[in-house]
């Protein structure tokens, strides 16, 4: 078909409206709602010597397989997964497509075809490859192809990601002095520098300009003023206490008011 001979990677979307993904363990296939997840993305290869057949590569970089594994024991249908690139010579990795009106099917090697499952768990957002047995599951075979556009420097943008989150923790921890209480760093969010006391059994960053040169009772570094915030607290916490407070707040009202 022309749209796997132009396209560089496809989409398949089932009959439950849902798209065929590559599992995080990079060995199974399912279902799933998100089209817009790499998960869903399936590089299109063409097999040498032929014009219908095509291999489809997943973002982990493994190839849709139509394995010999029984889904369940007793049914019909077989597990499709992902298989290493090793494997190329494998007739298994193969698949023809089908137009079937406006829609494809995806034929496996020995015959059976790449089937989207429905209904209660376990078959619920299962992939297998098997044959329709009645004309009401004949549209579980079918899928919507779409068309993906991928930007060349895709590969070159993710590898200098990496690299720039390593880099990032790599300038934090070399900016670490474990020997003292006072610890200097660089924080990921400013360009001037942290200074981290250990005050009363807690860690407390702030601005270098704030910390005060004396000490308090008991060895704890004396903070006049600026922005500090207590390591470990976050956003989420703060709004929680916040939130807490008030409701203790509107509760004293009511009981106040009873009173009276």
């Amino acid at each position: 078909m022309d749209i796997f001979r132009k396209a560089k990677a496809v989409r398949f979307k089932s009959h439950l409206d849902k798209y065929l993904v590559a599992d995080d363990d990079q060995e199974n296939t399912r279902q799933s709602r998100n089209g817009s997840s790499k998960k869903s993305r399936w590089l299109v290869e063409l097999v040498e010597g032929s014009n219908h057949l095509i291999k489809l590569k997943s973002c982990h970089g493994k190839y849709l397989l139509a394995s010999d594994i029984a889904f369940l024991l007793g049914m019909t249908g077989n597990k499709v997964t992902q298989t290493s690139p090793e494997n190329t010579n494998d007739l298994r990795i193969e698949w023809e497509p089908i137009r079937d009106g406006f829609q494809v099917k995806l034929k496996a090697f020995g015959g059976r075809y790449l089937r989207a499952n429905g209904g209660t768990p376990p078959w619920r957002n299962s992939v297998t490859h098997d044959s329709p047995h009645t004309a009401s599951t004949h549209n579980w075979i079918l899928w919507n192809v779409e068309t993906v556009d991928i930007p060349e420097n895709e590969m070159l943008t993710d590898y200098l990601s990496m690299v720039s989150s390593f880099s990032s923790v790599s300038d934090e921890l070399s900016g670490l002095d474990m020997g003292s209480p006072v610890m200097s760093t660089r924080s990921s969010f400013s360009s001037s520098p942290k200074i981290a006391k250990v005050c009363g059994g807690k860690e407390i960053i702030g601005e270098e300009s704030d910390v005060g040169e004396g000490e308090g009772e008991g060895g704890e570094g004396i903070w006049e003023s600026g922005d500090v915030e207590i390591a470990g607290v976050g956003e989420d916490e703060e709004e929680e206490e916040k939130s807490t407070n008030s409701d203790m707040e509107e509760e004293e009202k009511v009981e106040g008011g009873s009173d009276l």
